[in-house]
């Protein structure tokens, strides 16, 4: 809608590629048409656009030839299809297809992340000397993994309190891990007969 004049926008396309594309999200896209797709969300919303057929298209009209003397009396490249004027509910309507292999083309490769931690593994903790150093740098890997699973909603600028609480749970549960591996195993086992389990009453 024209903030200032009140008045719905419809784009048109006859392109199902091009359509596609602009009604996918721009970051997945190659760079080239992911860029451009992003302007276009800009100027209109992806559900202003539609597709209409070529044989309807007035700009083919003016593409395709048509001697000046014809397009003067022209009723598609004045006046647009026929369906135009009526309500829009009954404009033709033509699917959209992801997989169309000319779409499939322009998206962007996606890289696959393995995490691999080996739970007696305290190499990565005595790496620091300084904990609110530790802390930080691991938050920033666990906010890699979160950016990396959810490209849609990333999480930029300096950290959170919560994301640093959450490093330091971490580092708690790794840390442990390695000292009471045998005390974690032994306090899932609700019939567990292991001293500091029934003295302490662990649970997890």
């Amino acid at each position: 809608m024209l903030p200032h004049l009140g008045a719905l926008i419809t784009a048109f396309t006859d392109s199902t590629v091009a359509l596609a594309w602009i009604r996918g999200e721009s970051h997945r896209w190659k760079t080239f048409v992911g860029n451009r797709v992003a302007d276009i969300q800009d100027l209109l919303p992806i559900n202003a656009w539609r597709h209409v057929s070529s044989i309807d298209n007035p700009a083919d009209c003016a593409s395709r030839g048509v001697a000046p003397q014809d397009l003067q009396y022209h009723p598609l490249w004045w006046s647009g299809p026929s369906w135009l004027a009526a309500s829009s509910s009954s404009w033709p309507t033509s699917p959209v297809s992801f997989d169309d292999e000319s779409v499939s083309q322009e998206v962007k490769p996606t890289a696959s992340i393995v995490l691999t931690v080996s739970s007696h593994d305290e190499s990565y903790v005595e790496r620091f000397s300084s904990l609110t150093h530790l802390q930080r740098i691991t938050a920033y890997c666990l906010r890699f993994i979160f950016n990396c699973r959810n490209p849609s909603s990333l999480k930029r600028g300096c950290l959170t309190s919560s994301e640093l609480q959450r490093a330091t749970l971490t580092l708690i549960r790794c840390v442990q891990s390695s000292h009471l591996a045998s005390e974690l195993h032994e306090a899932q086992n609700p019939n567990s007969r292991h001293r500091l389990v029934r003295q302490l009453h662990l649970f997890i």
